[in-house]
């Protein structure tokens, strides 16, 4: 496999994980518009909507950044002592 196409594959995940994210709640914003229908009033629902959907746009962008940076190599620490 070529490191071009391995890149390129790592980088769909974390654009489908952060899509999946999105589409999660995007689908938890539907069910909290209809359950509040009888209970809210319009302004408050689409309050709660706008923020559930806030949520979720953050959340995505944190997860497709996160997934996006590179992993550090860990470094060896120098020794304490030296051995003379």
């Amino acid at each position: 496999m070529t490191p071009f196409f391995s890149i390129s594959m790592f980088e769909a995940g974390g654009v489908a994980v952060a899509a999946a994210f999105f589409l999660a709640l995007c689908v938890v914003a539907y069910l909290a518009f209809r359950l509040l229908k009888k209970s809210a009033k319009m302004a408050i629902r689409l309050i709660v909507v706008l923020v559930i959907l806030l949520v979720a746009a953050a959340g995505s962008l944190a997860i497709y950044s996160f997934l996006k940076t590179p992993a550090k190599p860990a470094s060896k620490s120098r020794p304490t002592r030296s051995n003379q």
